[in-house]
């Protein structure tokens, strides 16, 4: 599901296969910074309208609570003290990086992501917390976590069957399947 708080956007994930929530939330992390790195601004931030969007993306991982909230206009939304932590991560982030907690980089690090150490960080409300950069995926190319390239050794093509590195189509569809 997915909420937003201002300009930020928050996404959770861990239902109905809680074991791959960091995996699942970390490749869509990588494939947004991916489109923004080809999108250009329409504001002009102090540097001319036409330049790259830059955004900053935070990853945290632990348990939240959602529900619906209001009866004139219901929305529903998320909460707890990891959201809050997952909005520090963002908020205390690099821009044109995606910073994770401690606890996402233990879900993730036997993983297939590359991942560099920040270091300590003053976060608001936590005081110093050791964070990590998620840098890339290993097995699957940003192209292929966007759907424009079938080189994800897991890809899967429109007749069903495997595809991995070929060249795609123009009107080939990738989902990448989990196992």
């Amino acid at each position: 599901t997915q909420s937003t708080w201002g300009d930020a956007y928050a996404c959770v994930a861990g239902i109905p296969k809680p074991n791959m929530h960091a995996e699942r939330v970390a490749n869509m992390a990588l494939a947004m910074m991916h489109v923004s790195r080809m999108t250009a601004s329409p504001y002009n931030y102090g540097q001319g309208i036409g330049k790259r969007t830059l955004m900053r993306i935070g990853l945290h991982s632990g348990t939240v609570v959602g529900g619906v909230l209001g009866s004139v206009v219901p929305r529903f939304t998320i909460m707890g003290e990891h959201v809050v932590f997952a909005s520090r991560m963002e908020s205390h982030g690099v821009p044109d990086r995606i910073q994770i907690s401690a606890a996402t980089f233990k879900e993730l690090k036997n993983r297939h992501f590359d991942i560099e150490e920040r270091g300590n960080i003053e976060v608001r409300g936590k005081g110093r917390v050791y964070t990590y950069f998620l840098t890339g995926n290993k097995d699957v190319s940003d192209e292929a976590l966007v759907g424009t390239s079938l080189d994800a050794p897991n890809a899967i093509g429109p007749d069903g069957k495997p595809k991995a590195n070929q060249r795609p189509d123009e009107d080939d569809y990738v989902p990448v399947k989990y196992n």
